[in-house]
């Protein structure tokens, strides 16, 4: 069987090796894109399990590429995990507030994790996620006609 991809998206280079290792040794497969430009390609072309994006990229490229996942039509099922020092849902509220409605509608993540990364924590919801992700819906029975 195959492993999952998850996409990892953060402009530290230390983040991405490390959590490149920690998924590779936990049976998953990992990518890596230093920025929003790179996920969003990477997410289009590989379609991965789950990404994990940092919210705080450089010229608000993490809310950029999270606006483009959760408003395209092939991409919007795939599994966020947000990596930020900053509460999600106090962001997405700030970002309403500022003005930014068309933020306001987006979805919330699947899930959040802050910095510094609990490893267990990180790894208890790419299991979770990908597992949910992958279920197909039971068979129906057959109807003898």
């Amino acid at each position: 069987m195959r492993s999952q991809q998850i996409l990892i998206v953060c402009d530290e280079l230390e983040t991405r090796i490390f959590l490149s290792n920690l998924l590779r040794s936990s049976g998953f497969s990992a990518m890596e894109a230093d920025d929003e430009t790179a996920g969003m390609r990477l997410a289009e072309t590989e379609r991965p399990a789950l990404i994990l994006l940092d919210m705080m990229l450089p010229r608000e490229g993490g809310l950029v590429m999270y606006r483009f996942l959760k408003q395209h039509d092939r991409l919007r099922r795939i599994p966020v995990v947000i990596l930020t020092a900053i509460d999600p849902e106090r962001f997405f509220t700030f970002r309403h507030l500022e003005g930014r409605a068309s933020d306001h509608a987006l979805p919330y993540p699947e899930a959040s994790l802050e910095k510094p990364i609990e490893t267990d924590r990180l790894l208890r919801l790419v299991r979770k996620l990908t597992r949910l992700r992958t279920r197909r819906p039971p068979k129906q029975p057959r109807q003898e006609i």
